[in-house]
C-alpha cells in the first residue's frame, strides 16, 4: 500500500516503494517536496482538502475517493497524527 509521511507544512518526509510508483515521480524528487506544490492538482481538490482539514485537526481519519489518475480505481486516505506531523 502507499504509505507516506508528511510534516505539518506537507513536506513529504518518507515515501514506501508503492507511493513512489503511484505518484510517478522518482523518490529524490519526492523527498523533501511540499507535496501541494508537487501536486498542485491535489492541493485544491477534494481529497487535498480533505487531507489538509485531517492534519488541522491532528486525529485520525480514513477516507475513500475515486481516483482522478486511475479510472475504476478508488484511494484510501488514512492520517495518523505522529510528532511533527502526520502519517
Amino acid at each position: 500500500f502507499p504509505t507516506g509521511r508528511l510534516d505539518r507544512r506537507g513536506k513529504v518526509l518518507a515515501a514506501n516503494d508503492a507511493a513512489v510508483r503511484f505518484a510517478g515521480k522518482p523518490r529524490h524528487e519526492l523527498l523533501g517536496a511540499n507535496l501541494w506544490r508537487a501536486f498542485p492538482a491535489l492541493a485544491h481538490s477534494e481529497k487535498g482538502q480533505w487531507l489538509r482539514r485531517a492534519m488541522r485537526l491532528g486525529h485520525g481519519a480514513m477516507q475513500r475517493f475515486a481516483s482522478a489518475s486511475r479510472p475504476g480505481w478508488h484511494v484510501v486516505l488514512t492520517v495518523a497524527p505522529v510528532p511533527g506531523g502526520a502519517v
